[in-house]
């Protein structure tokens, strides 16, 4: 009984790692297509407005960043952090793009 009360725990603890894991790749995705997809400049707002509209309501964008490159004209790189609400760390990703 002991044995088969651990191995339930350790499959709940593995589901909600999975599901955690796929539910950040996700976001990943999300998040990158958005601002490569938009066609004007991409705000925070922009980002928080995707992350609700997909249903993400327990991640929010922890960082945001927009920066020009001084060497391509119309090259810009997004840097955005987001993790769960109200929770410490996050994941990161950068999007180049090109916004004449």
């Amino acid at each position: 009984m002991i044995v088969s009360m651990s191995l339930l725990v350790a499959y709940n603890r593995l589901s909600n790692a999975t599901q955690t894991a796929v539910a950040k790749e996700n976001i990943r995705r999300l998040l990158a297509e958005f601002v490569e997809h938009k066609n004007d400049p991409v705000t925070q707002n922009d980002l928080d407005k995707a992350l609700e509209d997909a249903e993400y309501s327990e991640y929010e964008i922890k960082l945001f960043s927009r920066t020009e490159s001084q060497e391509l004209s119309d090259l810009v790189v997004y840097r955005i952090g987001f993790g769960i609400v109200n929770s410490s760390g996050g994941d990161e990703l950068y999007v180049s793009k090109y916004e004449p």
